[in-house]
């Protein structure tokens, strides 16, 4: 008897080895984790998600520039508010000094902190932050986008000519501390004011700062599923891949047996 040659082995075998050279094409492209679009003129999702990456970068730059507008603006709120107690004790003072009976050595007293008080208030109208002045009344227009919109912000304005007459206001008579008591009170309305603007200022750049946020988190879970469609993509490629590798190598090593089992019911 001829036994025939094992034709189905020497078939199968260059099939498994087709499946293994593309098992490792399947492994190369999960460890790259990259899809090349299929259709022309499709982006990459790899070239995607780094547009996103760079999107994420700016979006960090423009939070950089509004956090440093934001620690601004609390600086400004807290001379402020040292301001406004400043005022607050000059008014008492004056109050003070309006009282006639008032004894003389009482009076140089109050008169020696009064004007001790005008100068601090003065200080803090020359307040800067990072080599800018605080309180010079100026605008400036923060970047909140790529695009070039802008956030206004004003600053108060301690140089004003109401700050300048309780600078120069007097206490040393009752009359003169009379008087110095109105200043100080106008003074006080011209800094309700400065608070308002500061008041603008925050929400304005709250709302900057809360709409980045948003941007950011959408475009990480953007970034996070595209990038768990490729992995998953490559995933199933390999698994898909290994699968004809194994039935491939199943093939082959049935149709070896076969000729072995001939052998075998003929010894």
């Amino acid at each position: 008897m001829i036994i025939q040659p094992n034709m189905t082995s020497g078939g199968a075998a260059p099939v498994a080895g087709n499946s293994r050279g593309r098992l490792a094409q399947s492994v190369a492209r999960l460890g790259e984790n990259v899809r090349v679009a299929g259709a022309a003129g499709d982006a990459a999702p790899g070239e995607v998600s780094a547009g996103l990456t760079v999107r994420m970068r700016q979006i960090q730059v423009l939070q950089d520039g509004l956090g440093a507008a934001v620690t601004r603006v609390q600086t400004q709120w807290a001379y402020l508010d040292r301001a406004g107690a400043v005022l607050a004790r000059m008014a008492e003072l004056g109050r003070q000094a309006a009282d006639e009976n008032l004894a003389a050595d009482e009076r140089v007293r109050v008169q020696a902190e009064f004007r001790g008080l005008a100068r601090a208030l003065g200080e803090l109208a020359g307040k800067t932050f990072a080599g800018e002045p605080l309180f010079d009344g100026s605008d400036r227009e923060v970047p909140v986008d790529a695009a070039g919109r802008t956030v206004r912000v004003v600053s108060p304005d301690l140089n004003r000519p109401v700050y300048g007459e309780v600078a120069s206001a007097d206490v040393g008579s009752v009359e003169s501390a009379i008087e110095a008591v109105k200043r100080v009170e106008t003074a006080f309305t011209a800094l309700q004011e400065g608070r308002d603007l500061l008041r603008a200022d925050e929400e304005g750049l709250r709302r900057a700062v809360e709409a980045l946020r948003v941007e950011q988190d959408n475009l990480g879970a953007v970034t996070v599923r595209l990038r768990d469609v490729e992995a998953a993509d490559a995933a199933m490629r390999w698994v898909g891949q290994r699968l004809l590798t194994r039935g491939d190598e199943a093939l082959q090593a049935q149709a070896n047996t076969r000729p072995e089992t001939a052998v075998r019911l003929l010894s």
